[in-house]
């Protein structure tokens, strides 16, 4: 009886195996179609910073996390689609892996980088010392102590966490609603 379990697993294991291949040649293929690695990265780090931007807005950490990694993952795939949907996605990831390797080249020529390293380190001392001095931070840790608290009464007794939630999520409804319909052409008389 071991033997037939063992072959039942095997063969199991065999079928995942083929299909983890399949999905790999697929996204390697998607890869290649959208133009290549960085222009797929480039669509997700633009879909990072416009699904942070739209769930950033509800102060949600949460959903604005989950959001994020969708928003990336679905601005990957979206390169890798073909349709208006791929295109826009594949001009953003071009437009993102470009602008990514000009930065790159402006930081190595000016040091930008190593200039504002330098800057933040002696900003740093210095708002130590005024912290010492002043007891800024400890008097901001009860400030916001105090409104977290009131914020999470507030929320308690208004939900406006589940509202804006509700709203979000409605919105992005619609959004993916917009981008499967098919435009309708305008009519010549």
């Amino acid at each position: 009886m071991s033997s037939l379990t063992t072959a039942k697993d095997g063969a199991a294991l065999y079928s995942r195996a083929l299909q983890a291949n399949d999905a790999a040649n697929k996204v390697q293929e998607g890869t290649r179609k959208a133009g290549g690695a960085k222009v797929v990265a480039g669509a997700g780090a633009a879909g990072l910073v416009a699904t942070a931007v739209v769930a950033g807005t509800v102060g949600a950490p949460l959903a604005a996390t989950l959001a994020v990694a969708g928003g990336v993952g679905a601005a990957g795939a979206a390169a890798m689609s073909s349709g208006s949907a791929g295109k826009i996605a594949r001009a953003s990831g071009r437009a993102v892996s470009s602008t990514a390797s000009s930065i790159a080249k402006f930081d190595k020529k000016h040091n930008i980088s190593g200039k504002t390293a330098k800057a933040a380190k002696a900003g740093y001392s210095k708002a130590r010392e005024i912290d010492r001095r002043f007891k800024i931070s400890s008097t901001v840790s009860s400030v916001a102590s105090a409104a977290w608290r009131n914020t999470k009464k507030i929320n308690k007794k208004y939900g406006v966490t589940d509202k804006a939630g509700k709203a979000v999520s409605k919105g992005l409804d619609k959004i993916a609603a917009a981008c499967e319909s098919k435009p309708n052409p305008p009519q010549l008389e």
